[in-house]
């Protein structure tokens, strides 16, 4: 279980400065919180609003203290394998740590559910020991589609991951004008 226990730091010198590089706009409202609560810790985080294109440019090349982003993980293991393999190609920080790529490659050449189910739990164990990026908030979109379209509810899911099953509502004849 963790706790939140702020501690301020002992001296003005203990104090850490850090660059945080968003390029969303919705994304100001919770930067400023983090920024709030880092303050108490004896942490000054300096917002950096860039355009979606440098934000990416200076993610590749490691350009940055603190990433702020919205990032899809589910609904399989193939994104942290990308995000915190030491060889992935979005291991952007550079993360490396041995128990982790061993429980990932576990998982990618299990022969079977219990071998799969066994690189799982290795993964979850090397990744609480060992954290590769603080993982703030679980963010929530509103969706609206037209009620042209036939959309399958799935509890939990984004619709957009849905599009694939999406199917003209009513008359075939007026999806032919798209």
């Amino acid at each position: 279980h963790f706790a939140y226990r702020p501690r301020s730091p002992s001296s003005v010198r203990s104090r850490r400065r850090l660059k945080c590089l968003f390029g969303e706009p919705s994304l100001e409202r919770l930067a400023l919180a983090i920024q709030r609560q880092l303050q108490v810790v004896g942490v000054d985080l300096e917002l950096e609003s860039a355009s979606s294109d440098e934000v990416l440019a200076r993610a590749r090349k490691g350009d940055f203290d603190v990433l702020l982003a919205d990032s899809r993980q589910g609904p399989n293991l193939v994104r942290p394998y990308l995000f915190w393999h030491t060889g992935g190609p979005v291991n952007w920080g550079h993360y490396s740590n041995k128990a982790v790529d061993a429980a990932l490659d576990a998982i990618r050449h299990a022969a079977d559910d219990a071998a799969y189910k066994s690189g799982v739990t290795a993964f979850q164990k090397a990744i609480i020991d060992d954290p590769p990026a603080v993982f703030i908030a679980w963010r929530e979109r509103a969706r609206a589609v037209s009620r042209r379209f036939v959309v399958p509810a799935e509890p939990d899911t984004d619709i957009l991951s849905t599009l694939h099953l999406w199917r003209p509502a009513g008359d075939p004849s007026r999806a032919s004008r798209n």
